[in-house]
C-alpha cells in the first residue's frame, strides 16, 4: 500500500513539474522572441503562459502585457476578451474590462466602450474603479445620452475622492449645465481652474471658458481664458483653438493636431513589471509602425435616428459625413464617419482640428 502511494506522489510531482516547466519555457519563449522583435510570436507565447496559469498572481499582468505588444487593435481586443472572466478576483476582472473598453474606445467603436467602463466600474464599484465610471459618463455625453451621463458624472463627483477624476467628473457635469444655464458653468468652470494644487485638464476648462463666454459676451472672462492658456499651456492644441478664434493666428497656418498616440497616451496605465529584463526588453520593442488613418469618427449610436441627426449637422457645418452600419453585441451600430479622400497626415489632422472648433471630437479610423 505504501509503495502504490508513493508511486501516485512520485507521479503527481512529475505531472506538477513538467507543467511548470512548460510554462517557465513559455515566458522564456515569450521573451526571447520579444527581444527579437516577433510581436505576435511573443504574444502566442505569452498566451501559452496564460493558459497554463490562471490562478497566477502576475495573471493579470502578464495578460495586459501580451494585449499591449500585439501588432494590431483587434487582437488585442479578442485576447482580453478571451480571459475577461477568468480571474476569480473582482477588481482583475474589472481591470480587464476597463482596458478593453480603452482599446475599443481606441478604435472608435464608443458604444462598446462605454458600455464596458460601466460594467467595469459595476463589477468592482468604489474608489479604484470610479475613472472607468466618469469615463462611461464622458462616452455618454458624446454619444447625445446626456441624463445617464449626468446621472454617472454625478455620482463620481460626489463620491470619489481622488480629486483628478472628482474634478474631470465635475467639468463633464458643467459643460451638461450649458445647455440650461451658460451663466452658472461659466462660474463653476472658473472656480474649477482656481485650484493650484490641481491643475488637471485646465486647458480644456479655458478653453470652454473662452468659448462660452464669448457667446455670452463676457469680455473679461474670455480675455482671462485666452490669457492663461498663452501663458500656461502655449503648445496645446487648446491654445491654437482659442487664437485662431480670436484671430492671433497672424501666419495664416494651422499647426497640425498632435497624433492621437499624443492625445490618448499609453493604450492603459502601465501594467506591473513582470520582471527586469521583459520590461528592458519591452521598451525596445514597443513602437509599432504607424497605419494610414482612413476616417474620422464622430459618433456611435445605437438608434439610427440620433446618426442621422448627427449627418445632418454635420453637412450643415461643411463636413461630408456618412453613415456606416457595423454589427455590435447588442446588434446594429451606426458609426458617423467623415472620409479622409486623400489621405496623409496633414489631412486627417487638420479635419480634426476644424471638427473641435465647432466643439465636435473626432476619432481616427486606421
Amino acid at each position: 500500500m505504501k509503495k502504490k502511494f508513493f508511486f501516485f506522489f512520485v507521479c503527481v510531482c512529475c505531472v506538477f513539474s513538467g507543467l511548470y516547466a512548460q510554462s517557465s519555457d513559455a515566458r522564456q519563449t515569450a521573451l526571447e522572441r520579444e527581444k527579437k522583435g516577433d510581436r505576435a510570436g511573443a504574444a502566442a507565447a505569452y498566451e501559452d503562459w496564460l493558459k497554463a496559469n490562471p490562478q497566477s498572481p502576475e495573471f493579470t499582468a502578464t495578460l495586459f502585457h501580451a494585449a499591449d505588444i500585439h501588432p494590431d487593435l483587434v487582437s488585442s481586443i479578442s485576447l482580453l476578451e478571451k480571459y475577461q472572466a477568468l480571474p476569480q478576483d473582482r477588481a482583475a476582472q474589472s481591470a480587464i474590462k476597463s482596458k478593453t473598453a480603452t482599446l475599443y474606445e481606441i478604435s472608435g467603436n464608443l458604444v462598446t466602450a462605454q458600455k464596458l467602463f460601466e460594467s467595469a466600474y459595476y463589477a468592482n464599484p468604489g474608489e479604484e474603479t470610479f475613472p472607468s465610471l466618469y469615463r462611461s459618463a464622458r462616452l455618454l455625453f458624446e454619444l447625445g445620452e446626456t441624463q445617464k451621463s449626468e446621472d454617472h458624472a454625478r455620482l463620481t463627483a460626489n463620491l470619489c475622492k481622488n480629486p483628478v477624476t472628482k474634478k474631470r467628473a465635475t467639468f463633464l457635469l458643467t459643460r451638461l449645465m450649458a445647455a440650461d444655464n451658460p451663466e452658472g458653468a461659466l462660474r463653476i468652470a472658473l472656480q474649477l481652474t482656481e485650484d493650484a494644487a490641481n491643475p488637471a485638464d485646465n486647458e480644456n476648462i479655458f478653453l470652454f471658458i473662452f468659448h462660452l463666454a464669448d457667446s455670452l459676451g463676457r469680455q473679461p472672462e474670455r480675455s482671462l481664458a485666452l490669457q492663461r492658456l498663452a501663458k500656461d499651456y502655449p503648445d496645446t492644441p487648446e491654445f491654437r483653438l482659442a487664437s485662431l478664434s480670436a484671430g492671433q493666428n497672424r501666419s495664416g497656418a494651422v499647426t497640425p493636431f498632435p497624433t492621437p498616440s499624443t492625445l490618448l497616451g499609453p493604450l492603459s496605465p502601465p501594467a506591473p513589471p513582470i520582471g527586469s529584463a521583459a520590461a528592458a526588453q519591452a521598451a525596445q520593442t514597443r513602437a509599432p509602425a504607424v497605419p494610414a488613418a482612413t476616417a474620422v469618427q464622430t459618433g456611435s449610436f445605437s438608434v439610427r435616428e440620433n446618426a442621422e441627426y448627427m449627418v445632418k449637422d454635420l453637412h450643415g457645418l461643411g463636413f461630408g459625413a456618412e453613415i456606416r452600419e457595423a454589427a455590435g453585441r447588442t446588434g446594429a451600430v451606426y458609426k458617423v464617419l467623415i472620409p479622409l479622400r486623400q489621405g496623409g497626415q496633414d489631412e486627417s489632422q487638420n479635419l480634426l482640428i476644424r471638427l473641435k472648433e465647432k466643439g465636435i471630437e473626432g476619432f481616427l479610423l486606421f
